[in-house]
């Protein structure tokens, strides 16, 4: 079951499935363009990329150095609960996540180049 796509300032997710136990969805991330430099408290992303060429960045802690990995098709990041991250796309790229649990989690934004950031939000 692919959801509609919902439009984001740096391109459009999709969910694939959503149930209590994962979260499966595309991201496609436009060239140039990231997501917020964000945390979640609870949740496992598990994320390949599928096309294009990606820089996530991760780190453990606020203050704490960043580790920047250049991502390929068919490379796999997993990012654990409250280890801050973002992702550029370096070209268009589309990313599959896999989110546990898949129950939602807040999204709490650090820094975001589109304004969004207001504490916690969805």
């Amino acid at each position: 079951m692919i959801t509609t796509a919902r439009v984001k300032p740096w391109g459009k997710e999709a969910i694939i499935e959503r149930n209590e136990e994962y979260c499966i969805k595309h991201l496609f991330i436009d060239k140039g363009h990231r997501i917020s430099l964000q945390y979640h408290k609870t949740k496992i992303e598990h994320m390949v990329v599928v096309r294009g060429e990606a820089h996530i960045t991760i780190t453990p802690k606020v203050n704490f150095p960043e580790e920047t990995k250049d991502c390929f098709p068919g490379d796999c990041v997993t990012i654990p609960p409250e280890f801050i991250h973002r992702i550029l796309g370096v070209t268009d790229v589309h990313i599959i996540e896999v989110a546990i649990p898949g129950t939602p989690d807040k999204t709490i934004r650090i820094e975001d180049d589109y304004g969004r950031v207001k504490g916690a939000t969805k």
